[in-house]
């Protein structure tokens, strides 16, 4: 896919793009990622492609509540039921694949309190019991995922 992409749009670096997109899936337990939501930009003024922003993340944190990923059930029972995509059904084994390839890509920068502060401002749109669970999910992921923290 990656050399195809490089060799119709001239973009290069493509398969960096397309792990990180994969790294930040994993991480977020994006299981949306199917192919039409990978995707290039074409410019018509000077007739190049693009990378595209990362969208569609609507999926992630197991954020589908009426009937994938009911309240109530053990987040730990329902993160092992999410199935990654598009190139594998497990986020670890899609993620390693494009690692293997193209070195690791995602490296981030924030802490667990970072994301607190974010999350407290959400206390105001969402309920506890969804905070308290993306609050449990993150704090799970960061360290399962403490590689890609410096």
């Amino acid at each position: 896919m990656v050399g195809t992409v490089e060799d119709i749009t001239g973009i290069s670096g493509f398969g960096k793009y397309l792990t990180a997109m994969l790294e930040l899936d994993a991480f977020f337990l994006n299981e949306d990622r199917h192919t039409n939501n990978i995707a290039v930009i074409y410019n018509k003024r000077t007739d190049g492609y693009r990378v595209c922003e990362y969208f569609d993340h609507g999926l992630a944190l197991l954020a589908d509540t009426m009937v994938d990923f009911p309240l109530g059930i053990a987040v730990e029972e329902l993160m092992g039921s999410v199935e990654a995509k598009p190139f594998a059904r497990n986020f670890d084994e899609q993620m390693d694949a494009a690692e293997e390839l193209y070195g690791q890509q995602l490296f981030f920068t924030f802490q667990m309190k970072d994301m607190l502060k974010i999350l407290e401002q959400s206390r105001k749109m969402y309920s506890e019991e969804i905070c308290g669970r993306v609050e449990k999910i993150l704090r799970y992921q960061i360290r399962k995922y403490n590689f890609f923290f410096k």
